[in-house]
């Protein structure tokens, strides 16, 4: 060897350890026959399933290819003297044609953790990894469209996507051929398209044989509705007497005899008419029962109370301010409070409506004893025996007059008026009593924390000094905080909101708590208690516990 050549070996000799120096070792794993290309530079052909190559320690562009399979491309880069390992993720291609209504599209798909798009001319072939599943479809003037695919590798697979414009409304159903209405107009079944602007803000209800009608409101911002409907049975309700209002969960349904399709599964209906006691209706509704039919027979649950010479005092019942001109007022059976505030005279007439009340209530006669004590007495009046506390009820023609009551041991008397509440306290020092009234029937009532009613309260001794009074309805709680005085009676109103619906039946215009209704009929939601009816010139109380019909007309006689 020459001088020339020992320089020019010792050149190659001092570069090549140099850049080992700085470099560092790739192990390659992948599929035989593939092609290695370092920075866009063709290394070798893969032999063996591993390659080793050394380095320099800068970022590279690593890739790896072999027809038929996907491509692998990796940044990589290592520090002088280290040893990288890789394997190159190579997947089995599938041919997919695409095709659909756009020219051309976009696809959208993850693979090895990377978000590929890629442009698509429809109806022509396209490359993609046989294990993608899912492709997101898009184009200007398009919705999106998310499809799965299921490619077999190496072979070719065939797609067909119908993309849906966006100035469009698409309708589709489960079970399709669904009636389309906006209101009474059937626009046809689905699947169903049509120009966006023509449904935008439109309510819209969808019927089908064996299915609950679904309803739903368009919109600006949604072109795609795609709804499945609960499959239902049709159930026939019936009632003795006819007229009765059927709800579900305190929803309307209907007015017997109707037939409604209702959702299978167990469902509590209440069946219920002004006048009537309502009654709760079970029912199991399967598959294996596609018709059902439901007969209920109402038991008359009524009590009507005449009002003479109050025309200008102001009504209340249950603690609800009612105004005044109350000619009569139609209530249950069940125990409520009636409270009158003469105008004139500024005195209170409270009267409990029990079984024992009057059914013509004469403000300027009638006279009422409120008997109370801190224990239980016996105490009898004319024959009657009663236990304290005690209302006792009676008219008097003359402004005052004194009535007699015995206990087992003494005798008591009352100078009581006319047209007002007169109280008796017996033998209760360091005491005072509360009434409690309220709206609703099923409340708990608290003091101290102490359950001591349902419903209403009448007469409880407490003891002098603050108590803490809780009314529990539903998932509703409301306290007050009473001081109570030596021989004090106070009376505590809890007013509780629970909205319900009736259906009122009219010949004629009518009023509902002070708003004029025309005689249509349609649902009403009012809160539970009393409500003022104006009919004819008529005006008059009914107590709503539970959603009903009120043929107005017929209570309007009751007069």
């Amino acid at each position: 060897m020459g001088n020339i050549g020992k320089r020019l070996f010792l050149t190659v000799f001092i570069l090549l350890a140099y850049i080992l120096s700085f470099s560092f070792t790739l192990t390659l794993s992948g599929l035989e026959g593939s092609s290695v290309f370092i920075d866009g530079i063709f290394k070798k052909i893969i032999e063996k399933s591993v390659y080793n190559i050394d380095l320099s320690d800068t970022t590279h562009k690593l890739e790896v290819k072999k027809p038929g399979y996907s491509d692998y491309s990796l940044d990589i880069s290592g520090t002088k003297g280290s040893k990288l390992e890789i394997s190159a993720l190579q997947v089995p291609l599938s041919i997919l044609n695409i095709k659909t209504n756009s020219d051309s599209f976009y696809i959208n798909y993850m693979f090895n953790n990377n978000n590929i798009r890629q442009k698509v001319i429809n109806d022509t072939q396209t490359y993609l990894p046989s294990t993608i599943r899912e492709l997101k479809i898009e184009q200007a003037g398009y919705l999106s469209q998310t499809v799965t695919i299921d490619l077999k590798p190496f072979y070719e697979n065939k797609l067909s996507v119908t993309l849906k414009r966006t100035d469009f409304a698409y309708i589709s159903s489960i079970p399709s051929d669904a009636s389309i209405f906006v209101g009474s107009k059937n626009l046809g079944t689905t699947p169903y398209a049509t120009a966006l602007t023509l449904l935008e803000g439109k309510d819209i209800i969808l019927k089908a044989p064996g299915y609950m009608d679904f309803s739903f409101k368009t919109d600006s911002k949604t072109n795609d509705y795609i709804f499945t409907m609960t499959k239902a049975c049709a159930v026939l309700f019936s009632s003795e007497p006819s007229g009765a209002l059927v709800t579900l969960n305190n929803e309307y349904l209907g007015i017997t005899p109707f037939t409604a399709q209702i959702p299978m599964g167990n469902h509590l209906f209440t069946v219920s008419k002004a006048l009537y006691t309502p009654k709760k209706l079970s029912a199991n509704i399967s598959e294996a029962t596609p018709q059902i039919s439901y007969t209920v027979s109402l038991e008359e649950d009524i009590r009507t109370f005449k009002l003479l010479n109050a025309e200008n005092a102001e009504v209340f019942l249950d603690g609800i301010n009612l105004g005044s001109g109350i000619s009569f007022i139609v209530a249950d059976k069940k125990e409520h409070f009636l409270q009158i505030y003469s105008k004139n005279t500024s005195d209170l007439l409270g009267i409990k409506l029990d079984q024992k009340a009057p059914k013509i209530i004469d403000i300027n006669k009638i006279t009422v004893m409120n008997l109370y004590s801190s224990e239980k007495k016996s105490i009898s009046y004319q024959n009657e025996i009663s236990t304290v506390p005690a209302q006792f009820i009676a008219n008097i023609i003359s402004k005052t007059q004194t009535f007699q009551f015995e206990s087992l041991t003494k005798k008591y008397n009352i100078s009581a008026e006319s047209g007002k509440t007169n109280v008796l306290i017996i033998d209760s020092p360091g005491y005072g009593f509360v009434n409690i009234i309220n709206n609703v029937d099923g409340t708990l009532i608290y003091i101290d924390n102490q359950l001591i009613g349902y419903f209403g309260v009448f007469g409880y001794p407490l003891s002098t000094g603050r108590h803490t009074v809780t009314v529990k309805y539903q998932n509703i709680e409301k306290t007050e905080k009473i001081d109570i005085a030596d021989q004090e009676v106070k009376n505590l109103n809890f007013i509780f909101e629970d909205k319900i619906p009736i259906r009122p039946y009219s010949s004629g215009e009518y009023k509902i708590d002070g708003i004029i209704y025309p005689p249509s009929q349609f649902i009403v939601y009012v809160s539970k208690g009393p409500h003022v009816v104006e009919t004819k010139g008529i005006k008059f109380v009914i107590y709503i516990d539970a959603a009903q019909s009120l043929f107005i007309d017929d209570l309007a006689v009751l007069k």
